[in-house]
């Protein structure tokens, strides 16, 4: 997160700062993106930019924050549409991201997000440093727990709610990167997920073996 220095600057500078990151990041994955384009752009010496963040994947993790709100309400937005059914709102949302990624609705830096596989599952269930923030999970497990269909689903407990949520964004991010990576026509990357969800719903065993 950013320092008290960063926070204490006027605001248009602020702003000045962290479009020049968003520009960068969202022409490079963070491993690529570079210190000295982001401070160059924004006219700031480069010993500042240490003054302000730790490092550049902290100062992407802070920018990623202000779309945490915008998917997470997307995401509940589909779940409602589809009547609390949780597997019908992940094809839903899939399907709103893919589309608004490849008419470039959202900006370049959510987009090259997606692209940027290490980041994880990094909009809807936020990674930093690749450890899943458990307080945002638990409160986001509590909601669900609220409003999904938690008694239709095949799960004896919480736990196991955690996990499918884990899948299905896992799910949801990989396929979306993979479409936008290899340039997929938005039909077939739709058909795509849609399989790949039903085979996770029926599962693909054909036989009854014990739980281990």
């Amino acid at each position: 997160m950013p320092t008290a220095t960063f926070l204490n600057l006027p605001k248009e500078k602020q702003i000045k700062i962290l479009n020049a990151a968003k520009h960068e990041f969202g022409k490079n994955s963070v491993e690529e993106a570079s210190v000295k384009n982001i401070v160059t752009e924004a006219e700031i010496p480069r010993g500042s930019f240490y003054a302000y963040f730790h490092d550049k994947e902290d100062l992407y993790h802070y920018i990623l924050e202000e779309y945490r709100t915008q998917i997470r309400s997307l995401f509940y937005s589909c779940l409602e549409r589809e009547k609390n059914h949780i597997f019908d709102a992940f094809i839903l949302f899939h399907n709103e991201i893919l589309k608004q990624c490849q008419q470039a609705k959202l900006d370049h830096f959510l987009t090259n997000s997606f692209l940027n596989m290490r980041s994880g599952i990094h909009a809807f269930l936020p990674v930093r440093k690749h450890e899943v923030d458990k307080e945002y999970m638990a409160s986001l497990i509590n909601d669900l727990k609220q409003t999904a269909h938690f008694d239709k689903l095949n799960i004896q407990n919480e736990q196991e709610f955690q996990y499918i949520l884990e899948i299905l964004t896992t799910l949801t991010r990989s396929n979306i990167a993979k479409a936008l990576g290899a340039n997929i026509p938005f039909e077939e990357a739709c058909n795509m997920f849609l399989i790949k969800i039903n085979l996770l719903k029926r599962g693909p065993s054909m036989e009854s073996f014990p739980l281990l």
